[in-house]
């Protein structure tokens, strides 16, 4: 009801004004939702609202933007026992009421404002219109942490603690954007329907953080009604007292008061009067105080014991401001946001619940010294200067391999506790660091290399790691002189087409035994000697003997020779191995011949 009341003053406040077309004035209500750890759903719920009130200045620059001032001020609230589900929320039952202030500026697009002119009149329109701004809420929270919910807490205790510790934040910056339309009742006055969204920069609009879901910002939303009206400055307030000479130019008051108004008579004008509908005295700034101590009723917790005004007008048996009603340790001076109870090492845990009082610590270690941070206080932290884990007793182990560092002897790299913390990456039983081949498993004869043609060589070491050989030639196979022969038979086996150097078909499987020959000596170069017989011209044959031997290296190359091993010759007519006068001896001189070199 009060906020109806006040929502109805204020809107009848603006109605009064009117001036000039660039600025405009009005008033606005409505409800808020909000959304955040009091709240079934990561969006807005509606089941628990708040009310919402506010003033708006705007100032036009052209017909479709504006800057607006705004100020909301209201209610939001959540209560977690409407949750029927999941069934903790309903039990755990958190609630709380905040009261708002709001101050943001904002920009405003109104989308089809230009249709207002059309040529020297004005025409009314509705319309849509969005805006986005910044600015400052200052909220104060109420929380309910459901205390008889204490006895079988789901959230630590400790957690609701922490959270009731924390002191009321100061203004906090607030995201401000949303939408809306406006409809032009007449030329001055407009009515409008809007939605703002409001991210808070702070996890504390609900009074639930560490109880909750730390770090996760708070979310809220106003949507209401706006009338508004386009104002000159004459009178504003139309108490026959120019805006010049009325100190308050905005509410009607008498001469006396220079325009101020007294609404309850008590002779202190309403802006001085924070009771301005209810008669009271100077001493409590025009507000009732029965019981004579300064403190105004609508503030004193004790209307009728005289106190403070440091404890709200209550007793305060130490002094420490806050009232023994509410104090914990009401005989020992204490501060305000630890309930009363002192802490005299200043680390905002109260003495009685800090295990190290005089020495500075954080809650995390029940109140003594952390200095690397990792839970686990210092005197309980074999390593206290670096960050490592309960289960190591305060130890790092950086390569999390269960190992702490001052055990692991290879602290950057997860191992095995069999090789004090060093890994066997090929899993040979030879850690890495001992492995001369870390990454393929071997025995320890060969310091964890293989040998994978098992002729006592290893790997690294054999030149022919595939084919078994004596340690003399690096473990490469001995080139036997059956080999060669069968070498020399295959050359005289490979033909090509008349006249040119294409191989032919017969010939393609005696080049793959050529190449299947030469994989099993991989330490043998090879030269291809192309010869022909006398018939034609000395020159085409010199051509085609090089042609022919180039061929046949290429297709040693396509069956998997590799390229450095093979070079290639031609020597035309000039080394018959038999007579040219006969065509048998014609025939063996058109040969191809092969010729192993060892590499070393």
């Amino acid at each position: 009801m009060k906020y109806c009341c006040l929502l109805i003053f204020l809107t009848s406040s603006s109605f009064c004004l009117f001036g000039q077309a660039t600025w405009e004035i009005g008033a606005m209500g409505g409800l808020t939702a909000y959304a955040g750890d009091v709240n079934e759903h990561t969006y807005f719920d509606y089941k628990v609202r708040g009310a919402g009130y506010g003033l708006l200045l705007r100032r036009h620059f052209g017909p479709v933007f504006a800057v607006r001032l705004n100020y909301l001020g209201g209610t939001i609230a959540g209560d977690e026992s409407h949750f029927p589900e999941p069934f903790w929320r309903a039990e755990r039952a958190f609630k709380f009421s905040s009261q708002f202030h709001e101050g943001t500026l904002l920009l405003e697009w109104d989308i089809f404002g230009y249709r207002r002119r059309n040529g020297w009149r004005f025409r009314k329109i509705f319309g849509p219109y969005v805006f986005a701004g910044a600015g400052y809420n200052y909220f104060r929270t109420t929380a309910d942490y459901n205390d008889a919910y204490r006895e079988n807490p789901i959230v630590p205790l400790e957690r609701i603690l922490a959270d009731k510790q924390v002191l009321p934040p100061p203004p906090t910056l607030v995201l401000h954007f949303g939408g809306g339309f406006k409809w032009d009742i007449s030329r001055y006055w407009l009515l409008g329907f809007e939605l703002g969204i409001r991210p808070v920069f702070s996890d504390y609009l609900d009074g639930v953080s560490i109880a909750g879901i730390p770090g996760n910002r708070d979310w809220f939303a106003f949507a209401g009604i706006s009338v508004s009206h386009r104002i000159r400055d004459i009178d504003s307030d139309r108490d026959w007292i120019p805006n010049r000479r009325d100190k308050c130019p905005l509410s009607p008051g008498p001469p006396r008061y220079r325009g101020c108004p007294d609404a309850d008579g008590d002779g202190i004008v309403d802006d001085h009067d924070e009771c301005p509908f209810v008669r009271g005295v100077p001493s409590a700034r025009g507000c009732p105080d029965a019981d004579g101590d300064g403190v105004q009723d609508s503030l004193d917790l004790c209307l009728l014991v005289a106190g403070p005004v440091t404890a709200c007008g209550c007793p305060d048996r130490d002094n420490d401001g806050v009232p023994d009603m509410e104090d914990l340790c009401p005989d020992m001076p204490g501060l305000h946001h630890l309930d009363g109870c002192p802490d005299a090492d200043n680390d905002s845990i109260p003495d009685p619940s800090d295990a190290c009082p005089y020495v500075w610590g954080v809650a995390l270690t029940f109140g003594c010294p952390d200095t690397d941070g990792d839970g686990v206080a210092d005197m309980l932290d074999v390593c206290p200067d670096e960050v490592g884990s309960w289960i190591h007793f305060g130890c790092p182990d950086t390569d999390g391999d269960g190992l702490p560092d001052y055990d692991d002897l290879c602290p950057r790299q997860p191992g095995l506790s069999a090789f004090q913390g060093c890994p066997d990456t090929d899993g040979d039983g030879i850690p890495d660091y001992l492995d001369r081949c870390p990454t393929a498993s071997g025995t320890t004869a060969f310091q964890g290399c293989p040998d994978t043609d098992g002729d006592g060589l290893p790997n690294p070491d054999d030149r022919c790691p595939y084919a078994a050989g004596p340690a003399s030639n690096m473990g490469c196979p001995e080139l036997k002189k059956q080999v060669v022969r069968q070498l020399q038979e295959a050359g005289k086996q490979i033909q090509f087409e008349t006249g040119s150097d294409k191989l032919t078909d017969a010939s393609l499987p005696v080049v793959k035994r050529v190449a299947e020959i030469l994989k099993n000596y991989p330490n043998y170069r090879v030269t291809v000697a192309g010869h022909t017989d006398n018939q034609g011209k000395r020159q085409r044959n010199q051509e085609l003997s090089e042609r022919r031997a180039a061929r046949c290296v290429q297709k040693l190359i396509e069956l998997g020779i590799e390229p450095e091993r093979l070079t290639s010759a031609g020597y035309g007519q000039t080394k018959p191995i038999a007579t040219n006068s006969t065509a048998k001896g014609r025939a063996l001189n058109r040969r191809v011949e092969f010729h192993l070199v060892r590499m070393h």
